[in-house]
């Protein structure tokens, strides 16, 4: 079975100039942690995610660990101005630039194993040869495709 059999087509995506806080307004909308970043031909230049915002958001003393006891820092109201000022920024800013790609032909248990070995995104963004967005597979959606296929008693 190929990425192109499970992948989710009908997907939400950015451009790398947009506005953080609109795009996150729209992620907030449709339940998502993550949207990948194209440019005008659809080509994946990046990947935006909550994780990513939050790198940004948090001071980097709290990040770096360089704090040992966070719980005597400023908290919300430092937050919140942080994120007000990266709200206005740019998609291009934030995104993390080298996002977890498969190409659509690629199976499901190279995609599987992908998916695993990536620490920041629990995310495959489907690419044709081109590095054109054409779907992306979550680890949701991998485990779903298993469930069923064992529901079916489908043995390879």
């Amino acid at each position: 079975m190929l990425a192109s059999n499970i992948m989710i087509t009908d997907v939400e995506f950015a451009a790398a100039d947009e506005c953080v806080g609109e795009v996150l307004v729209r992620m907030r909308e449709h339940h998502l942690r993550m949207l990948p970043v194209v440019d005008a031909d659809r080509r994946v230049v990046g990947v935006l995610s909550t994780n990513s915002v939050l790198e940004h958001v948090a001071p980097s003393y709290i990040t770096s660990g360089d704090l040992s006891r966070p719980s005597y820092a400023p908290d919300l109201g430092l937050l919140r101005r942080h994120f007000n000022e990266l709200s206005e920024s740019r998609v291009s800013e934030l995104m993390d630039d080298k996002p977890l790609c498969v190409n659509e032909d690629e199976s499901i248990l190279s995609v599987t194993a992908a998916v695993i070995r990536s620490e920041r995104h629990e995310c495959a963004i489907v690419v044709d040869h081109d590095h054109r967005l054409r779907g992306v597979i979550s680890a949701g959606d991998i485990v779903d495709r298993v469930r069923a296929l064992s529901e079916e008693g489908f043995d390879a």
